[in-house]
């Protein structure tokens, strides 16, 4: 079993990791393998503490792995990347990945044989969300704006409220898992129907799910709630989310959505 979790920030994507790490069937269990500050932040929070059991982390790592080639095509070559990756990556490994939205494509034809899942949020609760947890930084927005592949849509928005900078992210980002062809959940989803949820995504992948990972929906814990925890958007008024989705075009997408 390898399965790769990929999502937004504050998509709900540390929720589902934690959810699906109960399955034992997972010898190792990684969050946040790109993270900036992951060998300060090993040592302060339980979900890292699998990293502080790696030898070896300090010669693979690198915390340039966040920013550098944060837009990847396919075919393109990231050698440190990949053996990182490859010393995380055995047999039975869940690992959940937020850093890489644009290079989901580079990873799938890099490890063939991790199964790949994508989570997604309504885009105004994962705005908000960012928004009111802030200040929101805009580095990886920024990374876009500077790209060929996006500098058309980005650039544009760069002087724009943080609402119609996160919402242009959010649809990249939803484009790249969606181009990949990887199945889709949502924490809205999730948070009502979860156990259906997980149920046919093993089945999708080939899996089955175990009486662990049913106990982690029935009995939660109270490290794991906020994840889940679906902050609503109405705080903020209509009228900008309004202004945001025109200025981004994206009306018809949260429609097909059901959002």
């Amino acid at each position: 079993m390898k399965l790769a979790i990929f999502g937004m920030f504050r998509s709900g994507t540390n929720f589902f990791w934690w959810l699906l790490s109960k399955d034992s069937r997972f010898k190792n269990s990684y969050v946040e393998p790109l993270h900036p500050l992951l060998l300060e932040e090993r040592k302060k929070y339980r979900h890292y503490e699998i990293y502080n059991s790696l030898p070896e982390l300090e010669k693979y790592f690198s915390p340039l792995f966040a920013f550098n080639n944060f837009v990847m095509k396919r075919e393109e070559s990231y050698p440190e990347l990949k053996a990182y990756l490859d010393y995380l990556i055995k047999d039975d490994t869940l690992i959940k990945i937020n850093r890489m939205p644009f290079r989901i494509n580079w990873f799938m034809k890099n490890f063939p044989d991790v199964k790949c899942v994508g989570i997604i949020r309504d885009p105004r609760d994962y705005a908000y969300a960012h928004m009111v947890n802030g200040p929101w930084d805009p580095i990886f927005f920024n990374l876009c704006a500077k790209d060929k592949r996006f500098m058309k849509h980005f650039k544009p928005l760069s002087n724009e409220a943080d609402a119609v900078k996160l919402l242009m992210f959010w649809k990249a980002c939803l484009n790249e898992m969606v181009e990949s062809g990887m199945p889709l959940i949502t924490i809205e989803d999730l948070n009502l129907v979860g156990l259906d949820i997980v149920e046919k995504l093993y089945d999708n992948l080939g899996f089955g799910v175990t009486e662990e990972v049913k106990g982690a929906f029935s009995d939660p814990d109270s490290y794991s709630y906020f994840w889940g925890n679906n902050l609503g958007h109405g705080e903020v008024s209509d009228t900008i989310w309004s202004e945001a989705i025109r200025k981004t075009n994206m009306e018809g997408l949260i429609n097909s959505l059901g959002y």
